[in-house]
């Protein structure tokens, strides 16, 4: 499913690699322990003994939400790097009218450090590093179908985080609205975390460009 999934790491309190808004995804998403996945704010994937089986729901659940969900959003950005200041020009379409949500995070590859828990050194990648919005997202009102909001956000990074391993994760949230909540997957764990689900999300490296794409 290359280009249809984003893949955020959030790390938990202790972790070398805490990240601040772990927490209010943690409780939003009532995760109780870790390893947890969750797909399109909509399901939680358990920590399965056999990866090959996590992996399988992840995708079943992903498919189900193409499939009844079909995105109603196009993401388009660029972003530039001068020393420790970043800047994100970011481009929405939206082919419906609604009341929308915007997350945009800043994420890592390529740290090699411990993993908690275990002996050894592992390489994290997609590890949030800052979140450039809040991490309940931006609230924005689309008043009729086909418009298209643009926005620039500055921000200082950290000076030891690597910039070629810097990377802008995107994703519009979209209100269910008089949508029936699907639940078709079995092993997964269906809830009501919230009235959005995600409906669009795109990962771009800093300093390279996404051009707006509509499904």
């Amino acid at each position: 499913m290359s280009g249809s999934l984003e893949l955020v790491s959030l790390h938990g309190g202790g972790s070398d690699y805490e990240f601040y808004g772990t927490d209010d995804l943690a409780n939003r998403f009532r995760v109780t322990g870790f390893p947890t996945g969750v797909i399109d704010s909509r399901a939680s994937i358990p920590n399965f003994t056999s990866s090959s089986t996590t992996a399988s729901v992840a995708m079943e659940v992903a498919q189900e939400t193409q499939n009844a969900y079909p995105s109603k959003t196009g993401i388009a950005l660029n972003s530039s790097l001068d020393g420790t200041s970043l800047t994100v020009d970011l481009s929405l379409y939206f082919k419906e009218a609604d009341t929308y949500r915007v997350t945009v995070l800043l994420l890592e590859d390529g740290i090699t450090g411990a993993q908690n828990g275990v002996s050894g050194t592992y390489v994290h990648n997609d590890v949030a590093r800052k979140a450039i919005t809040s991490m309940n997202g931006e609230e924005i009102v689309i008043a009729e179908d086909f418009q298209q909001w643009t926005k620039t956000y500055t921000l200082d990074i950290n000076s030891k985080w690597k910039s070629e391993n810097l990377e802008i994760l995107v994703y519009v949230e979209k209100p269910y609205g008089d949508q029936t909540v699907v639940k078709g997957v079995k092993d997964a764990s269906y809830g009501r975390y919230g009235d959005t689900y995600i409906d669009n999300c795109r990962t771009v490296k800093v300093g390279e460009t996404a051009e707006l794409e509509l499904r």
